[in-house]
């Protein structure tokens, strides 16, 4: 499943510099993914056997820094508010 089945790219529409944090976010994914194909069977048999679809999420917090897992969190957080939102608006309370 693609990842932008789970982050929403409307809702992550705040700028950092030139670009929304989602265009930041698939930037720094993508490039993660480039560069440990070489070293990592489970990505080249993605690429290959795949080539038009994304990279499941596991394989891509797989090759991530340890520092780029926070700002995945920080989008994702916007898909979770929003669905309890929609779910539940009269029991929603933000903490």
């Amino acid at each position: 499943m693609p990842l932008s089945n789970f982050l929403d790219a409307q809702r992550c529409d705040k700028p950092t510099s030139e670009k929304t944090k989602f265009e930041a976010w698939s930037k720094t994914w993508r490039e993660a993914v480039t560069s440990a194909a070489e070293d990592e069977d489970f990505l080249k048999h993605h690429l290959l056997k795949y080539p038009e679809q994304d990279v499941p999420i596991w394989a891509v917090t797989e090759v991530l820094s340890f520092g780029s897992l926070p700002f995945l969190y920080e989008l994702m957080q916007t898909l979770i508010l929003n669905f309890k939102r929609r779910t539940a608006p009269n029991s929603y309370r933000p903490m």
